[in-house]
């Protein structure tokens, strides 16, 4: 049990922060720490240590989080619009991006390919390498780099998609 309680010091602040970027919603991003922390729980024997435990554990928070909100989708439409009221000054975003607002740059990172929004969503919130980001979305640290790099360029273009 001390090995767990190791991980879940290490690693539930960078899982929280992942699942908050892809949300902006603390209540559903602690929801789904908790729940990626039980089944990584559940299913001990499927970790092989291959990649980092943190790599590990976003790629089950990211699998939960794509459930949960695909139910929600189902239940409830929110606009984009409505989940503009984001949190934090100084942000990773602000520093990455410079002069655009938050606002708009949510707007332009929402309108970014699914994998292209995840890469740029864990460069920038979760701060993890390049190869972390390829392991979790299943690619190379190359893809990831280069989809970060020309993910960075669209949104200072303006464009989205």
């Amino acid at each position: 049990m001390t090995d767990f309680d190791r991980a879940y010091r290490e690693n539930a602040e960078l899982v929280y922060r992942y699942l908050f970027s892809l949300t902006r919603n603390a209540d559903l991003a602690e929801e789904v720490t908790q729940q990626t922390f039980y089944e990584a729980i559940r299913h001990p024997g499927n970790y092989r240590g291959e990649a980092a435990l943190s790599t590990y554990l976003c790629g089950i928070a990211g699998n939960l989080m794509k459930k949960e909100l695909s139910r929600r989708a189902r239940e409830n439409h929110v606009p984009i619009e409505e989940m503009t009221d984001l949190p934090g000054e100084g942000s990773a975003e602000d520093a990455a991006m410079g002069n655009l607002s938050r606002q708009e740059l949510f707007r332009r990172i929402h309108a970014l390919p699914e994998k292209t929004r995840e890469v740029v969503y864990l460069r920038l919130s979760g701060e993890l390498p390049f190869s972390e980001i390829g392991a979790i979305l299943g690619e190379s640290e190359t893809w990831a780099r280069v989809t970060f790099y020309r993910a960075k360029q669209k949104l200072l273009e303006g464009g989205g998609v």
